[in-house]
């Protein structure tokens, strides 16, 4: 908003007398008036200087008038001009409606009207050019989103709802779709825009299969995030859909590589890990089936001898197998959860009648180090094979739970039983068997502990630390 001291006025009037009026009554109102006479020297000083409002009188004489001097005025600057005329005849005041002028006073209505006329006339200067700005702020928006929304690389789709007569979302109605979504769909905009995603895709069911994300989506009230398969296009996406009134828009990504990727990823870390461990079995084994061989070696008792060499045999075959796996490299990180359940796979399926056995697997997926990851599989091959060995056998107790649980601070390996459990006088560190020796010792290794309880069968805690 101008103050007076602000607003600077050109006045065009050719009569002395009447300018030398006008002018006094605006100053002393608090303009500032600037005085010329000819329609040529206005057309001059409006282009050379800054005024507020011209204000202009339309006879001035010999040479251009106010009409035509306001004309080439307005053709290169933009500002109001308020005419001021003795004449009321109506082919006079016609000759200013072709001009985008901002009013027409007629002299002698005396300054207060054409104080008002002027404050009129700047008021409504301002509020053209603030919408003008506007204008062009929001054709200048316009076109960068329009340029944003043919650019980008995600597939971008607008989307209305198509509701039954009782309110419910029935479908959605297709309203945009920017080029890189047209190009993943193999489509034509002339082809898809303004149908329903059912008409677009009839075989895939997109309204069965995306009613609940789209639901939440306007339940929820705020952006959502999710990530599907879609056979309508064969693409795994990672989506984001916004909903506004009626409306939604989603964005997607097409993740299907990067989730191929991430599978290969997960099969090599696999591989790899379990290979180190049969590695470090075999060793093991190695040692074991040494000192067996050497033992029946040097038996007398013919009985003896044929159990030992039996087991030195199964032994044998085992090592075999794992010879067959190794691999020398290793692994930085492995996830946890898929390495155990192969692994419990591979345990159960050496057992003789193992299709009757129920496993129970409740397996946290987190990662640890090859080294840790490596001890945590033996200590599960010893606890499971144990607890298959002497925790099974009749109708009720023919299931094992495996539990591998992430805590704030560590982990812990659960295998629980369901058969007659430890004798009463069993005591942990001076137990003779050589799988739960084993397992304290690997508890150690780890910086871990491990208990072996009677709760409604064994159960077997191995605790340990994941940093």
């Amino acid at each position: 908003m101008h103050t007076l001291e602000q607003i600077s006025i050109l006045l065009v009037e050719d009569d002395p007398i009447t300018a030398r009026v006008e002018q006094a009554e605006l100053e002393n109102i608090g303009y500032s008036v600037h005085h010329i006479t000819t329609g040529e020297e206005a057309v001059d000083r409006a282009l050379e200087c800054e005024f507020s409002l011209i204000l202009m009188d339309i006879d001035l004489g010999k040479g251009m008038d106010g009409t035509q001097a306001a004309e080439r005025i307005l053709q290169t600057k933009e500002m109001p001009i308020l005419f001021l005329s003795s004449h009321t005849e109506p082919e006079i005041v016609e000759r200013t409606e072709g001009i985008s002028s901002y009013g027409y006073v007629v002299k002698g209505t005396g300054i207060t009207v054409l104080n008002a006329s002027i404050k009129m006339a700047l008021r409504l200067f301002g509020a053209r050019q603030k919408l003008r700005d506007a204008e062009q702020m929001a054709r200048t928006n316009g076109e960068k989103y329009r340029n944003l929304f043919e650019n980008i690389t995600e597939e971008v789709h607008l989307w209305k709802l198509v509701r039954t007569e009782s309110g419910l979302i029935r479908t959605w109605r297709l309203e945009e779709a920017n080029p890189a979504a047209l190009a993943a769909w193999g489509r034509s905009r002339e082809d898809i825009i303004g149908k329903t995603t059912e008409e677009i895709w009839p075989d895939s069911n997109p309204v069965q299969l995306f009613m609940p994300v789209v639901q939440k989506i306007f339940s929820e009230g705020r952006p959502r995030q999710w990530e599907t398969y879609f056979p309508g296009t064969g693409q795994t996406l990672l989506m984001t859909s916004v909903a506004f009134g009626e409306y939604f828009i989603s964005t997607g990504i097409d993740v299907s590589d990067r989730n191929r990727a991430e599978m290969v990823r997960h099969r090599e870390e696999k591989e790899l890990l379990l290979r180190e461990t049969y590695h470090r079995l075999k060793n093991n084994v190695a040692s074991i089936e040494g000192l067996l061989s050497a033992q029946a070696d040097a038996s007398s008792n013919p009985e003896v001898k044929l159990v030992l060499h039996e087991a030195v045999g199964r032994l044998a075959s085992i090592r075999a197998l794992y010879d067959g796996l190794l691999v020398h490299n290793t692994v930085q990180r492995v996830s946890m959860q898929p390495y155990l359940q192969d692994l419990i796979d591979s345990i159960v399926r050496a057992f003789a009648g193992s299709s009757d056995i129920s496993i129970e697997k409740k397996l946290d997926d987190f990662a640890l180090s090859a080294e840790k990851a490596t001890a945590i599989g033996i200590a599960l091959n010893e606890l499971l094979t144990n607890a298959m060995k002497y925790g099974l056998g009749t109708e009720t107790a023919n299931s094992v739970s495996v539990t591998l649980r992430r805590q704030m601070n560590g982990g812990q390996l659960i295998v629980q039983d369901y058969g007659p459990g430890m004798p009463e006088d069993f005591i942990l560190r001076s137990s003779r068997g050589f799988g739960l020796s084993m397992v304290h010792m690997l508890a150690r290794q780890l910086g871990g502990t491990f208990q072996v309880t009677n709760t409604g069968g064994a159960q077997c805690v191995l605790s340990f630390p994941t940093d």
